[in-house]
């Protein structure tokens, strides 16, 4: 059985989450998805979620290509994830270039530029000051 992982910050879930995780699930039989946590997302991006921890993994495990959630401590625990749930397939972003060890496999998914979380709260903000 082909065991996939993948990880998002999933701050203001939108259409590119979708489409990443159903590429996702394209390359693995069961589907482990990696919420980072809220203290993992304020090291990595500077600045704490809109969406608690708890609320994005509810999200995200109410979505048909995910299998299993878990949430993520560090952007860069991908090898220890990997070990401690026999993963075999690793997917994410071409944006991004973190390496696996062992014989678990890489795929690069397609980066969706048209939307990202920062972009729909840019544009939040602007309707709001616009009100």
């Amino acid at each position: 059985m082909k065991i996939g992982f993948c990880s998002v910050c999933a701050d203001i879930l939108h259409e590119g989450h979708i489409r990443f995780l159903k590429f996702a699930k394209q390359h693995c039989d069961y589907l482990i998805v990696g919420v980072m946590n809220d203290l993992a997302i304020f090291h990595y991006k500077k600045r704490f979620p809109i969406v608690n921890q708890e609320e994005r993994a509810l999200i995200v495990s109410s979505l048909k290509a995910v299998d299993k959630v878990i949430f993520q401590y560090s952007y860069y625990e991908i090898n220890q994830i990997i070990d401690n749930h026999d993963i075999n397939v690793f997917i994410e972003s071409d944006t991004h270039d973190r390496s696996v060890h062992g014989n678990c496999v890489k795929v690069l998914a397609p980066y969706y530029r048209y939307q990202d979380s920062s972009q729909i709260k840019d544009k939040i903000c602007r309707r709001w000051k616009k009100s």
